[in-house]
């Protein structure tokens, strides 16, 4: 390792000496903007911040799980939906088919359905179908100011599918161990 650094020296010294000579030219990149977005959505509105300002540039830490995400990943209930975002821990309890435990920022979080709370306790609410919805939205940190009373460690808004501009349906069949079947079909138009 010795002889490697001793070797290095010369060079830096030899580069300070002709740094004039030696001129890199500026470099040019252009780019088109793909015609869909996939899964980047930043340039989006999110519900959950309660301004139609684009995620990127709201004053609050939102992140926005759309329906290809949760249709790629095979998310089954929010709390797999929430798998990958940061600071979002969804496996604080195991596997529960009673409901969606989430802690934000290490807190429990609040959960709200098109941006009007929807969990009061523990036994009185019903679990969300996750093929109803169009997107999740996890706004983390304190947001009292927006929500009224609010868990510190943030909230998690579910946002229902809402009918398209053009026609368009589908049907979607589930089947598994212990006489599972499972049917669903999600038909929108104008």
């Amino acid at each position: 390792m010795g002889a490697c650094l001793l070797s290095l020296i010369p060079l830096a010294v030899q580069a300070e000496e002709t740094s004039e000579a030696n001129v890199i030219p500026a470099v040019e990149v252009n780019a088109d903007v793909q015609e869909g977005d996939g899964y980047i959505t930043e340039g989006k509105a999110a519900t959950a911040g309660k301004l139609d300002v684009a995620v990127e540039k709201t004053p609050y830490s939102i992140t926005v799980v759309n329906e290809e995400f949760i249709k790629d990943t095979g998310a089954k209930n929010i709390q797999d939906a929430l798998v990958y975002s940061s600071g979002v821990y969804s496996g604080a309890f195991g596997f529960d088919t009673r409901g969606d435990f989430v802690k934000v920022r290490g807190l429990d979080a609040s959960f709200y359905k098109d941006g009007l709370r929807s969990l009061y306790g523990s036994y009185n609410s019903v679990r969300p179908n996750i093929y109803a919805l169009e997107q999740v939205e996890v706004l983390k940190g304190p947001s009292s100011v927006l929500y009224g009373q609010a868990e510190l460690g943030g909230i998690v808004n579910t946002v229902s599918k809402l009918p398209k501009a053009r026609q368009q349906g589908e049907i979607w069949a589930q089947v598994g161990s212990y006489d599972r079947k499972q049917l669903a079909a999600d038909i929108t138009g104008p």
